[in-house]
């Protein structure tokens, strides 16, 4: 009994310190949010327990071990839904996460000095206008409780994976490469699985859509969340401080993920990659890309013009892209006249602009799209695959998404945001003191990049298993600004 003494002495001592305003406050607010997710969904009942005992177990000790346990346990969470039916969970992350949530409410006062700064950088303010004018537009949502829990989902992971992982990188700069280390045999092992099903399959086409299950439910989100670690692994496998066995590794990891996304069938994070790659040698080679970047304005203003008419005049409803190959597959990226997944992708596309135009001040609602579009989907433009039933996905753009949910200033803040952490990271790059930093700045803003080319064709913020990637990017940014902009 004498091990229990210590432990109970630590949580006496924590109680005393312990602000009973604040306390009460998030008391009230837990209960709140329990009492609503009970209404709302029968299986978050589970859900509350679970963030309970997380709440208790870690509110009054070290809980970055934790952290690290939400790091790890990503790419490996499952969505009860697969199992339960209705039951829109992914375990254990949700948990994790949502426990994560709630305790940093309860730390503010003492992170305040911190947050203070946190949230005085571009990034973070662009995150928070993001955030607030979701709040206001759930307020006139088609569906309310769907925007509410849209909204609390978004706070879960900006929270969790953004506020607290600054926090964690200010403490220990360790970190930066820790949550690496963690994450790299994780989603080494789903990527090795997917891989290994994949190859019974023939590596085809139409298996690479269902075959990373349990783990993921579709090869666009798999690929959106691998193609984020690429560039970050391949680069600090080459320019990185680490010891020499660490570089080797992380470049086996950086091998093995390259594969999961060519083998993904997922253009757009193969043009995320690609793009990633581009950016990496436009900063490498700064002096000869910013001579170049006025000619090459002319030429990029002029595809995004012929883009633009192609997909709203130019193209028909015949044909199949299923059971192309692979160098088909890499052609259907600029197909928009047969392909039938580019085609349904400009439905979604025509029916969030039709909402944006009957809703254009606060949009349908956040987390609306999918239970709002089908009304507004206009016969010319459906497909084979096109539905009523609000079952095959949302608006495929994280920016016709933001229009049609959040009207046009949320689609303005959400352009804001995405260019305000791509400038950062630029200045981050050409202004660093420190080696280290500079290759820190590059990794995470080509691993960003990858994500910002793929939010174009889809759109995955709601969804774990990218955004906690996606966050962390950011956070290295905000945090190098921060707290280690005077390295040398």
């Amino acid at each position: 009994m004498q091990f229990i003494k210590p432990i109970l002495e630590k949580i006496q001592k924590q109680i005393k310190t312990l602000d009973i305003k604040l306390l009460a406050i998030v008391f009230a607010i837990v209960v709140t949010l329990c009492l609503i997710f009970i209404w709302i969904d029968k299986y978050l009942l589970l859900f509350v327990i679970g963030v309970a005992f997380i709440i208790i177990s870690f509110s009054f000790f070290n809980f970055k071990p934790l952290w690290y346990l939400g790091i790890f346990c990503m790419p490996l969470s499952l969505e009860l839904s697969q199992f339960l039916g209705d039951a829109a969970l992914t375990v254990p992350s949700d948990l994790i996460v949502a426990g994560f949530s709630i305790l940093f409410l309860m730390k503010i006062p003492k992170y305040k000095e911190d947050l203070q700064k946190i949230f005085s950088h571009p990034i973070t303010v662009s995150i928070l206008l993001y955030f607030l004018w979701m709040i206001i537009t759930s307020l006139f949502a088609e569906k309310p409780i769907v925007a509410i829990k849209f909204t609390l989902n978004t706070y879960w992971y900006t929270s969790a994976y953004f506020l607290w992982t600054i926090l964690f990188l200010k403490d220990n700069k360790k970190d930066f490469y820790n949550w690496l280390y963690i994450i790299a045999i994780p989603i080494c092992f789903v990527v090795i699985y997917t891989m290994y099903k994949h190859s019974f399959k023939g590596f085809s086409k139409q298996a690479s859509y269902y075959i990373m299950a349990p783990f993921y439910k579709e090869h666009t989100a798999y690929a959106a969340s691998i193609a984020v670690l690429v560039p970050i692994y391949f680069i600090l496998s080459i320019y990185s401080n680490l010891k020499k066995w660490v570089k080797v590794s992380f470049f086996f990891v950086f091998l093995i993920l390259f594969l999961g996304v060519i083998t993904s069938f997922t253009r757009g994070a193969w043009l995320g990659v690609l793009f990633a790659v581009f950016t990496f040698w436009a900063l490498k080679y700064w002096g000869f890309t910013r001579v170049i970047i006025p000619f090459s304005l002319p030429f990029l203003a002029g595809f995004l013009i012929f883009f633009s008419a192609d997909v709203f005049f130019t193209f028909s409803n015949t044909g199949n892209s299923v059971d192309q190959g692979l160098n088909k597959h890499i052609k259907s990226i600029i197909n928009l006249r047969t392909d039938e997944s580019n085609k349904e992708r400009i439905n979604r596309w025509v029916a969030a602009k039709s909402m944006l135009e009957e809703r254009p001040m606060t949009g349908f609602g956040p987390g609306n799209y999918a239970m709002t579009y089908a009304p507004y989907q206009q016969y010319e433009f459906m497909t084979s695959i096109s539905t009523f039933k609000g079952d095959g996905g949302t608006a495929h753009s994280e920016f016709f998404l933001a229009a049609s949910e959040m009207g046009y200033l949320g689609l303005l803040l959400v352009i804001i945001w995405f260019l305000t952490t791509i400038i950062k990271g630029f200045q981050g790059v050409l202004k660093s003191k420190s080696r280290e930093n500079l290759y820190l700045y590059m990794a995470a803003l080509t691993g960003l990049m990858t994500f910002f080319i793929h939010a174009f064709f889809n759109n995955f913020l709601d969804q774990d298993k990218v955004a906690i990637p996606v966050y962390f990017c950011m956070a290295i940014i905000v945090s190098l600004d921060t707290f280690y902009s005077h390295d040398n």
